[in-house]
Formats: structure tokens, C-alpha cells, sequence
């Protein structure tokens, strides 16, 4: 993402620049600022932080204020292959009709005669030898866009407005009231502007003024019912429930462009439209893995009707919890296909929109589904089928659990280990002795007279079995672990497991998700993949549900 900088700059002729004063004056507090390098009254380029600190070649470049500003300074950003080198790169931005700076006051933009000054002993002269044609307006800068190996954010290298943008998204309000002016909300400002010029749009960031003979404001207009687009650049994908009509600009974007990764494989079924569904599994819990796949086949569903959906985990990945490495389609481990294709054929087909990613966190229509329980559970219903050999080990098991004990039973998610301690971007568990207590008192308020408790924590397990449940508590036989080292932080639980686990490893863990899916009620010390995995699983039958930190669910 490209942002725009109208901050404190300092300036400083070419033949009087120091990287050893100017490394001292960053760190003397101005990191976030900038340094301009002037030869004579021309500015050249400029310096970030991390340019002086890693002595980065930085080229003469200087932009001018005209409507492809952004399109001009990508092309710049990304003429550095190695991602970690755009970090913080910066190009100035000039007025060629001249006019008052951008940049915050005169005393903002401060020409320097020497490395002193730079060091914090200021000789200020002003913007007088400054020629007209060259007046900064402000500094634009690159900051990559957050990413991980489960939430994978493009960085929208190449793009521009055609006629194949998916324009549902910004179809759905009448205005659109954006935070900051920066490289994605200008492109949409523009989309709008072309395909909804009737829409109302505004900004409220000040540095759109440096803009504002390309981007008209509705100043004064009614905005009531407006979509807020924000500029956040960090998705809580677990611990925050959606928020409808407030979108981040990487998800508008991410809106507009993400049925680009429709390839052809070959020529077979051209009247057909395929979603293949293919991502490294990597640490993921069979849990995650259900969830991310079958909230993609909701968008097929739901968003995309005229795709079919089709599922192949075979993508190598240094090995995981259910393979053992081995290079096959674990989601045919444990369930049917989800339809009549198979993955071979997909992958000589014409039409094919490639879902290679674990979850996109930051394409609305993905999250509106994750959210949506009420299509969730339809989706899980008509196609989350176990194979025969799964449907031969669990049904035995359910049945005769339920036989044995009969009444309400209230299912309980006690989740522990990586959850707790291993500093993850999760929602935090309810601790163990204070979840025991919520607990008894669910089981008295929905008169549940035995408890089925599903955990991975050995310590959990056994802290349950001290709290007087007697012969009310029942849990399954499966491998459980520990977290041995708590101040160890980034262990992932697929990593506590055997060497060379595979499938047949996950099967009790598969039978838990369906023994809570038939109890009367479920309780969860946090949201995980368990706790939802068993709720649309049970499809809406509970009597009750009720997840920490969040309260009784819908």
C-alpha cells in the first residue's frame, strides 16, 4: 500500500549529507520522518529510516501531481523485486503549476546547511530558494501489506479499471465516506466515479485537499447509511465478529479483483465453471481445515452460483498432521467429494477460479459467509458427508455414547495448549477454574445432567476430572498434549504431535466433532475451530450455545 506523508520533512544539500549524522538524527525521534536531499533548489530524493540504516541505493527520482501519481510511484516501489527492500521507500511529490506546499508549514519543509542541523541544530531557511516548479507537495511512501502463511494479503502489484471488476461490493450503498487518501481508496474513489457517479463520496483525511482537483468531495451532502472504508492494514479474523458496512480498503480491493485467479488448465468443460479449492494445509487442525474449505464453498454457493465447487488439499507442504507428507487429497481422507468432479479434471478444464489460499481474511464476500451461520450450516449439511470408512468408526461411537447416557448432555470446548500459551493472534481461553465454574452453572441453568468434554489439553482434561463432576464429566479417548515450556512462545499443537501422523491419527478428534454436534447444548472458553465446526454441524439444533467472550450465540 502506497500512503501519503504531509509531515515535518528536513531538507539538506546533496554534498553536505552525512549517513552518520543523519542515522543519529532518526534515531534522535524522528524516525516516521523524512529526509529531503536537495542539489542547488532542486530536490532529488528522498530518505527514509531504513534507506540511511541500511545504506539502501535510493535513485534520483521526483514525482508530479497529476491523476496517475499512485500508478507512477507502484511502478517505482515494486522496480524492487525483493519485498523486503520496498519497505519505507518514499518518492516526492511536486506541484508543476507551483502553489503552496503540501507538506505541513514552512517550517515543516526546512532546507539545511549542514549535518548539525540535521542532528537537531536547525539552520531554517525557508521555502525561498524552493523554485516554483519543483514545490513539494507531500512524500508518498510504501508500507507492505501484512501477510502470513494463513491469512495471505495481495499486494495488487499490477491492476487497473476495466469492465471485469466485481462491482457488487460497491454497488450496495449510496455513499461511501473513506478515512485517508491514500493508493487503494483513490482507485476506488475513481471506480466509483466511473461506474456510480450518483454515489456520494468523502474523505476525511485533510491530505486529500493536496488532491482535490481529482477527487471532488460531497462536503455538506447527506452521508446517512454510508459504507465506511477505513485503511487498516491488520485483520482480526478470529477475535472479531464481521461489522457490516465498515470495510478496509485492501477489502474493497480485494473485492474488485479477486476473481482474476480464474486461469484455464486446458481445454475440457468450457461451458463449465469450476472453484477449485487448493491451499497448503501447512500447521492447520482438522477443524480449520473444514472451516476454511467449506466457507469457500459457501461463496460458490452463495456469492458465485455458477461455479462449482471442488476441493484438493495434494498440495505439497513440508508435511502435515494428516499425511505424514505424503502428497494426496486428505480432504477425501475423512469425507465424500462434493460433487461428481474430480481434481484431475478440474485441472484440465477452461474455466477455473483458483482458491489457493487458507483463508483470504481481507475478500468480504469470504467473511460474510464465515459469519453467516445461517448459510453455514445449510452448506455443512448438503455437502460435509462422511466417507465409509469415517461413517464406519464414528457412528458406532456416537450411538453408543447416547445410549449410555441419556438426557440433556451439554457439550463442552475446553481449549487449551497453543490457544494459551503460544502467543498467537487467537481469542484467549476463559481460564481453566473460572470456565469449570461457568460450566456447572450452564449445566444447572439448562438442566443438563452429564457433560461431554472436548480437549487436546492433558492439563484441561485433568482439571475436569478434579472438580467433583463425578461420573457426569465423559470425554473421548484421544491423544492430548502439553504445553511443557509456557514461556516458549510460536509452538503450533500440529507440532506437539508423533512423527509421521497421518489421517487415521485425526479419526477420534473427527468423532469429538460429531459427538458435540449431537449433544442438546455447547459452551466454548473461546471461538476455535471446535466450538463452530460442531455448531453448524449440528444445524441449528442446539438448545443453547455459548462461547467466552461473546455470550450466548445465534
Amino acid at each position: 500500500m502506497i500512503r501519503v506523508y504531509n509531515g515535518d520533512a528536513y531538507a539538506v544539500q546533496e554534498e553536505a549529507y552525512d549517513r552518520s549524522r543523519s542515522l543519529q538524527f532518526f534515531l534522535n525521534g524522528h524516525k516516521d520522518e523524512y529526509i529531503l536531499i536537495y542539489r542547488g533548489d532542486r530536490p532529488v530524493k528522498v530518505l527514509s529510516y531504513y534507506d540511511v540504516l541500511y545504506n539502501r541505493e535510493v535513485p534520483e527520482k521526483v514525482l508530479h501531481l497529476n491523476s496517475e501519481v499512485f500508478a507512477e510511484a507502484r511502478e517505482l516501489f515494486f522496480s524492487f523485486p525483493n519485498p523486503e527492500d520496498r519497505w519505507n521507500r518514499a518518492v516526492m511529490v511536486c506541484s508543476p503549476q507551483g502553489g503552496e506546499s503540501g507538506l505541513e508549514d514552512e517550517s515543516g519543509l526546512e532546507e539545511v546547511s549542514g549535518q548539525e542541523e540535521v542532528s537537531g541544530q536547525e539552520e531554517v531557511s525557508g521555502q525561498e530558494e524552493v523554485s516554483d516548479q519543483e514545490e513539494v507537495e507531500c512524500i508518498l511512501y510504501y508500507q507492505q501489506n501484512s501477510t502470513s502463511l494463513n491469512y495471505v494479503v495481495s499486494e495488487f502489484e499490477e491492476y487497473a479499471f476495466d469492465e471485469e471488476l466485481d462491482l457488487e461490493l460497491l454497488s450496495r450503498a449510496e455513499a461511501y465516506i473513506f478515512e485517508e487518501y491514500e493508493e487503494y481508496t483513490a482507485f476506488i474513489w475513481d471506480v466509483l466515479e466511473r461506474k456510480f457517479p450518483e454515489k456520494k463520496k468523502l474523505f476525511l483525511d485533510e491530505n486529500a485537499a493536496i488532491f482535490s482537483r481529482f477527487v471532488p468531495q460531497n462536503r455538506g451532502d447527506d452521508m446517512s447509511g454510508a459504507i465506511r472504508v477505513t485503511s487498516e492494514r491488520e485483520k482480526d479474523f478470529f477475535g472479531r465478529r464481521f461489522q457490516k458496512d465498515i470495510y478496509s480498503s485492501m477489502d474493497v480491493m480485494t473485492s474488485l479483483f479477486w476473481r482474476r485467479k480464474e486461469i484455464s488448465f486446458g481445454e475440457k468443460n468450457p461451458d463449465k465453471r469450476f472453484m477449485l479449492i487448493r491451499f497448503p494445509v501447512y500447521s492447520s487442525g482438522l477443524g480449520d481445515v473444514i472451516r476454511f474449505c467449506m466457507t469457500k464453498v459457501a461463496v460458490a454457493e452463495y456469492r458465485e452460483p455458477g461455479y462449482i465447487p471442488v476441493i484438493d488439499l495434494s498440495v505439497p507442504d513440508g508435511g502435515n498432521s494428516f499425511s505424514g507428507g505424503r502428497i494426496e487429497n486428505i480432504w477425501e481422507d475423512f469425507f465424500e467429494p462434493l460433487n461428481g468432479y474430480r481434481p484431475e479434471e478440474v485441472m484440465q478444464s477452461r474455466h477455473v477460479l483458483l482458491c489457493d489460499d487458507k483463508m483470504d481474511a481481507f475478500n468480504p464476500y469470504m467473511m460474510e459467509q464465515y459469519h453467516n451461520s445461517g448459510h453455514m450450516r445449510e452448506i455443512y449439511k448438503k455437502y460435509l458427508r462422511l466417507n465409509q470408512e469415517m461413517k464406519s468408526y464414528i457412528d458406532p461411537i456416537r450411538e453408543k455414547f447416547f445410549r449410555e447416557h441419556g438426557g440433556k448432555v451439554l457439550g463442552v470446548v475446553a481449549r487449551g495448549t497453543d490457544y494459551r500459551y503460544g502467543g498467537f493472534d487467537v481469542p484467549k481461553p476463559m481460564e481453566d477454574e473460572e470456565y469449570i465454574c461457568l460450566v456447572r452453572e450452564k449445566m444447572e441453568e439448562w438442566n443438563c445432567n452429564s457433560l461431554f468434554l472436548a480437549t487436546e489439553d492433558a492439563d484441561v482434561l485433568e482439571r475436569f476430572r478434579q472438580a467433583s463432576f463425578g461420573d457426569r464429566l465423559n470425554d473421548l479417548e484421544q491423544e492430548r498434549f502439553r504445553y511443557e515450556d509456557v514461556s516458549r512462545k510460536g509452538i503450533v499443537l500440529a507440532k506437539m504431535k508423533k512423527e509421521n501422523n497421518d489421517y487415521h491419527d485425526e479419526m477420534p478428534y473427527l468423532a469429538v466433532l460429531y459427538l458435540l454436534a449431537s449433544c442438546s447444548a455447547l459452551i466454548s472458553n473461546c471461538r476455535c475451530g471446535a466450538f463452530e465446526v460442531a455448531d453448524f454441524l449440528n444445524g441449528g439444533e442446539y438448545q443453547h450455545r455459548y462461547c467466552c467472550g461473546e455470550g450466548d450465540v445465534e
